[in-house]
């Protein structure tokens, strides 16, 4: 990534402007993670496909890094809501959400998902910690608790053997199991090729966009429309 592009992913950062209340406040480990996370995952890249207004859901939303960067951006008629088993994750999203713009609950999505008619759904690297039933599970729960032209937004790592998708790996074992960092149950991507049929069979129409360029991930972006 450019210098200029990593200058823009810094201003942008939703807690710039809080970050010496983390350091202080919260383990050590934290700020670090966050910076990780936010500058190796395209947020940008997510953030257009994502509807002006309707309920939108972030499902497996960690900090709600994704949330509060929505939060600046979309207008007052869009509802933003964040689950995520982690209840310390939970906690500190809504510790920094001043505005009370978002509501952020400690839920399993694996259990309940209690939603209907949402305008959009966000699933931002939760598949593949996932076994793979687990993900057809999901999935379907995501396809039944969208709205007639609702979207679910997933993104994830394309399965196909390359050295991002080994490099991928190896942080996903880190960040689970030597840091703790996130929960999992391992690590699972599919290829695109067998994400996307398994999607349509649902019943998703897909649309799929490389978000790799300038990262060393291969991420990839799946616009799944209800319709």
């Amino acid at each position: 990534m450019p210098l200029a592009g990593i200058c823009e992913k810094f201003r942008l950062f939703p807690f710039r402007s809080r970050m010496g209340t983390i350091a202080r406040g919260y383990p050590a480990k934290i700020l670090p993670h966050l910076f990780v996370r936010w500058f190796s995952c395209p947020f940008e890249l997510i953030e257009p496909h994502v509807p002006r207004q309707g309920v939108i859901c972030d499902l497996g939303c960690g900090h709600g890094l994704m949330l509060h960067r929505l939060a600046s951006l979309l207008p007052p008629e869009a509802t933003l809501l964040g689950f995520d088993i982690d209840k310390e994750k939970i906690g500190f999203a809504r510790a920094f959400d001043h505005d009370h713009r978002i509501w952020f609950e400690a839920r399993d999505i694996l259990a309940a998902l209690d939603l209907r008619d949402v305008t959009c759904l966000i699933l931002n690297d939760v598949l593949h910690m996932l076994s793979y039933s687990h993900q057809e599970l999901l999935l379907q729960r995501c396809f039944d608790c969208l709205a007639k032209e609702g979207v679910l937004i997933l993104k994830e790592i394309n399965a196909q053997a390359s050295w991002k998708y080994w490099w991928a790996g190896i942080q996903a074992y880190f960040v689970k199991d030597v840091f703790r960092l996130t929960r999992g149950e391992g690590f699972h991507p599919r290829s695109v090729g067998c994400l996307t049929g398994l999607l349509e069979k649902i019943g998703f129409k897909v649309d799929v966009l490389p978000a790799h360029q300038g990262y060393p991930y291969p991420h990839m972006i799946f616009l799944c429309h209800k319709g």
